[in-house]
């Protein structure tokens, strides 16, 4: 007689019924965009999957709807956009 356990092989987890697909095949890196003035953070956003903004810095989280519409709020003359 066999043991029949099953690891999952993305995520090496004793997998069940219903545990494909598994959440980490389907689990992206966040993409975060900051715009910095000489060499100092003036703000950071997650970006979406429908291509929204999530503002994490500075202060409270607020969701904007394109990244332009972010980059409006914080752009001054000199500021770069970084995305990590």
């Amino acid at each position: 007689m066999t043991n029949s356990k099953q690891y999952c092989e993305h995520c090496n987890i004793r997998w069940y019924y219903g545990h494909d697909p598994c959440d980490s095949k389907i689990k992206k890196e966040p993409v975060f965009i900051r715009i910095h003035l000489d060499g100092k953070r003036i703000s950071t956003g997650r970006l979406g999957d429908d291509g929204s903004v999530m503002e994490i810095f500075p202060g409270f989280y607020v969701k904007h709807a394109t990244v332009e519409e972010w980059k409006n709020k914080y752009m001054v003359e000199g500021a770069q956009v970084n995305t990590r």
